[in-house]
């Protein structure tokens, strides 16, 4: 994908040039991360909050197993999320 975007012509002085290419790239990337890995950051940020709103709601009402069964399942979320965000790093 760098390679495709990179070898892209572009017009300018050499320093335009250079600063188009990164810009380009810097766009795929973007698109990259939201089609191949689903927008990662949007994911951890919404199991997050997930997690914190049913932990808000445990210390409101208490726990019960429903409750519980959520917040594990809200965990496992955004374990998944962070997996994923790992892996798009690496």
């Amino acid at each position: 994908m760098v390679l495709d975007t990179w070898k892209k012509d572009v017009i300018g002085s050499d320093m335009h040039h250079i600063q188009l290419k990164f810009l380009s790239i810097k766009d795929a990337f973007r698109v990259w991360n939201k089609y191949i890995f689903g927008d990662v950051q949007r994911q951890v940020t919404l199991a997050d909050d997930e997690v914190a709103r049913i932990q808000a709601l445990i210390d409101v009402t208490g726990l019960d197993v429903d409750l519980h069964a959520q917040e594990l399942q809200a965990q496992l979320s955004l374990t998944r999320a962070t997996n994923c965000q790992d892996q798009f790093w690496r």
